[in-house]
């Protein structure tokens, strides 16, 4: 098995031998194993043309960025500018004038050097493979017509180039030399670290397969062929894992050429030599072709050509109803290609490149798309024109496409590559099954032929492909959302590593991590900057009161922040109803405790939002009752609170106790799990606040807050939450009037609320025995199981160091100047802050 180049124009063939039927138009396709769901993304609006003729001679020196209307996207000026393409291949030539200032950081990947080199095959400089392939990508567009056009690199002097024209000629360009034994894996790495937004494989992983042919005597073996898929499983499986594992946080697409050895049903025919034993020369037994459908049937493999009593069936291999009906997909491309069956966190980050001929067919040499047509389509790769040669393979396919996902990378520059790519594949030309059903790509030709034109004019609201799986879990989990509050956030890592069992086809499984099915998402950490806010109590604006109501204004007097009224009666004594109207514009979001004006009004809820709340609450000192719930805000998480606050004030010294108990529907302490399951927590609050003089100006305050959970589940993959504890705690000293009259300056400690105690829960179904690829192609067992994963939900203390300043002025104006100090084991950060008030 030989990593190749992937050009050159297949095997060819000799002459039929043997009676055998005439080779059909087509074959069966198996069933697509990875399903599709569609999502609709806004892709905003496109500059309009500016009217200039790009159709060149120089553009129309190889038929291919004519036959894939580039023009439509220059126009417009999308030319895949900041865009890098990272090459893997035997070499480039960075010398070559149509490349003059687009090569960033050349590296040799067995040298471990930028030396780059053009590896000596015996024709001229600027005429190898891996030079070709840059040259289609993202050779330089000429800016003077000419015997040679001209291109001029940063004001210097023109420099006349090989009037080669790549798809996107603004584009830089990775050199990575894999020639002397370079790795795939070590060049996706590579272009991972550097930040390449493609990375363009025109290699091929093949093999020539020695073995019997059932009726015919002597050794036979093939001409190259893919790496079939059902093999994979012993030659590529663990290299797949390790390039998903590098990829998964980039923003990057691979490009791989689909491979020249024939392999498609519209070619349909199997090129064998006969030999009386293996080490033979010539075919003394005979040579032919047969059909796909035959070599499948009547080939067993020898592995070993010395050892014949190692035999495996191709029939068997692949499924034992083989032949027309019901058989291998008789266009995969195998190897390489075929990486996201294995590792479905590889989708989106993948695409697949079949060549067409000048009729818009596919060519006798190109492999189909097969098992990968959900990230396949086709590209001109027959007799392209590269200055006097003419070359062809879907290793030249291939750079058209990695050049075109530049280009539309310049017309969408705020987008992930996992939309350029879902936008390249569905605006391409129907072709095949797809002419009738937009939404279904074609066994050979994927989603058809590339448009660079269909592509860079998509705008406004559009729906594109993307490959998912679908999921044996009970509950719907495709689009799920998972929330999850600052709290819990490093409890999303350990749940998005949990494996569950989806779907493939019929009685075939995948596991796959819950990250690869449901969208997590942790809301950022609280914002610093509450020193300066704290200091302005209460918020900025003004309090307006008129018989017992009131309201709290912000800066302007449509910013209304709360409305209120005091009340009392003779046996139910003084009581006050608070109504919130925005979220946080009261407090900031730790209630912590104002010396100087400690008759606050209830907290909202651990962790809810405040915004639209509604609080009674009895005032004055003892032990006093309220009464909290939420509003219109919060109806996807609808909390109420309600509770007993024991109040004394001795002399100077103030001690407020709260016992409240709070229920939350649908929420756990702000985390929202959707399709996981939904939940019913009640919660049981205490909290301590201590307030007292410490000489002269100053006080000094303390609280302590401990909250207890129970979570009920009511549907859902979350089995329960159990032992759910929290704590929080702050202590500070306050001083007024200590650099001038009407001053304060305060300085507080404060852990933030932190889950200590708890854990979650997680039922899931994960798939045994036999892998997907065994599943589903050689109908061996597989069996579902139930397991429970515990999840700790304690997280890390963060500790919040503020000092504050504020100045009354006059006119009732404020000024108050912050400076806070966060800190956790893995965040940190310092910020101040200045606040004026009128």
């Amino acid at each position: 098995m030989l990593v190749l180049p992937g050009c050159g124009g297949g095997s060819g063939g000799p002459p039929v031998v043997g009676d055998r039927p005439p080779p059909t138009s087509s074959a069966p396709a198996t069933p697509n194993p990875v399903g599709l769901t569609f999502r609709q993304i806004e892709l905003g609006t496109l500059a309009p043309p500016d009217g200039r003729d790009y159709r060149t001679p120089e553009f129309l020196g190889h038929y291919g960025l004519d036959a894939i209307s580039a023009d439509a996207a220059y126009q417009r000026g999308y030319f895949g500018q900041n865009v890098t393409i990272a090459v893997a291949d035997d070499g480039m030539d960075l010398t070559h004038p149509d490349l003059a200032g687009k090569i960033v950081s050349p590296h040799h990947l067995r040298n471990r050097d930028a030396h780059v080199f053009e590896p000596d095959y015996g024709g001229d400089p600027g005429e190898g493979h891996g030079t070709y392939v840059a040259l289609l990508a993202a050779g330089a567009r000429g800016e003077k017509p000419g015997v040679n056009y001209e291109i001029t690199i940063s004001g210097g002097t023109p420099i006349s180039t090989g009037n080669i024209h790549g798809v996107a000629p603004q584009a830089s360009v990775m050199p990575i030399q894999l020639a002397g034994g370079g790795h795939p894996m070590e060049a996706v790495r590579y272009a991972v670290e550097n930040q390449a937004h493609v990375l363009n494989f025109s290699i091929a992983v093949t093999t020539n397969y020695y073995g019997e042919y059932a009726g015919r005597d002597g050794i036979w073996l093939t001409t190259e062929l893919p790496v079939f898929t059902p093999l994979l499983d012993r030659f590529r499986k663990s290299e797949f894992a390790q390039v998903a594992n590098t990829v998964k946080d980039a923003d990057i697409v691979m490009v791989w050429a689909g491979g020249n050895e024939g392999w498609n049903s519209v070619n349909n025919e199997t090129h064998m030599c006969g030999k009386n034993f293996a080490d033979e020369d010539g075919c003394e037994v005979g040579e032919g072709s047969v059909t796909a459908e035959e070599f499948m049937e009547n080939f067993r493999w020898l592995p070993d050509p010395g050892d014949p009593s190692q035999k495996i069936s191709f029939k068997e291999m692949w499924g034992t109803a083989c032949g027309r009906d019901n058989c291998i997909d008789y266009n995969s491309p195998g190897g390489w290609k075929v990486a996201p069956l294995f590792q479905p966190e590889l989708l989106g980050k993948w695409l697949v490149v079949g060549a067409l001929n000048k009729n818009g067919e596919i060519t006798g040499f190109s492999n189909g798309c097969g098992e990968a047509r959900n990230w396949c389509l086709m590209a001109p790769g027959e007799d392209l024109a590269i200055g006097s040669k003419k070359i062809l393979g879907t290793s030249f396919a291939a750079p058209m496409v990695s050049g075109a996902l530049a280009v539309l990378k310049s017309r969408l520059p705020s987008m992930p590559m996992d939309v350029v790519q879902a936008a390249l594949l569905f605006s391409a030309e129907p072709l095949g099954i797809r002419k009738n059903n937009l939404n279904e790509p074609d066994p050979v030709y994927g989603w058809g032929r590339l448009n660079l034109a269909n592509a860079v004019t998509m705008q406004g609201m559009v729906r594109l492909p993307y490959s998912v799986a679908g999921t044996a879990q009970a509950v719907a989990l495709r689009d799920a959302h998972v929330n999850l509050s600052p709290a819990l956030a490093h409890v999303g890592e350990r749940m998005q590593a949990v494996e569950i069992a989806v779907a493939g086809v019929g009685s075939a499984y995948y596991n796959m991590k819950l990250s690869g099915i449901v969208d997590f998402e942790t809301a950022s950490p609280r914002m610093l900057g509450y020193a300066a806010v704290d200091m302005l109590s209460p918020a900025s604006g003004s309090r307006v009161e008129h018989h017992g109501l009131y309201a709290n204004i912000g800066q302007q007097a449509r910013d209304l922040h709360a409305v209120g009224m005091d009340f009392s009666a003779n046996l139910l004594g003084r009581w006050r109803l608070h109504h919130a109207l925005c979220d946080g514009c009261e407090r900031s979001a730790w209630r912590e405790w104002n010396v100087f004006q400690p008759a606050a009004v209830a907290t909202a809820p651990f962790f809810a939002r405040a915004g639209g709340s509604v609080v009674l609450q009895m005032q004055g000192n003892g032990m006093r009752p309220f009464v909290a719930f939420s509003g219109r805000r919060a109806r996807h998480t609808p909390w109420r609170q309600f509770g007993l606050q024991w109040r004394h004030v001795h002399g100077d010294i103030d001690v407020v106790a709260e016992f409240s108990r709070i229920d939350e529907s649908r929420s756990v302490w702000g985390a929202n799990f959707g399709a996981l399951g939904g939940t019913r927590t009640e919660t049981n609050r205490s909290q301590l606040l201590l307030s007292g003089p410490l000489g002269r100006n100053w006080r000094g305050f303390a609280s302590y807050e401990h909250n207890f959970a129970e979570v009920s589940m009511t549907s859902g993959m979350l089995s329960g939450i159990s032992g759910l504890r929290a704590e929080g705690w702050s202590a500070g000293t306050q001083g007024r009037n200590i650099f001038r009259d009407n001053d304060t300056l305060r300085f507080s400690v404060r852990q933030e609320t932190r889950v200590r105690d708890g854990q979650a829960r997680i039922n899931h179904l994960v798939a045994a025995g036999s892998s997907f690829v065994d599943a589903f192609y050689r109908g061996r067992s597989q069996s579902l199981k139930q397991q429970q994963t515990a999840i700790d939900l304690s997280t890390r203390p963060m500790i919040r160091y503020s000092l504050g300043y504020a100045l009354s002025l006059q006119n009732n104006s404020a000024l108050a100047f912050g400076m806070e100090y966060e800190d956790e084991t893995r965040n940190g950060g310092i910020s101040t802050q200045f606040r004026m008030d009128f």
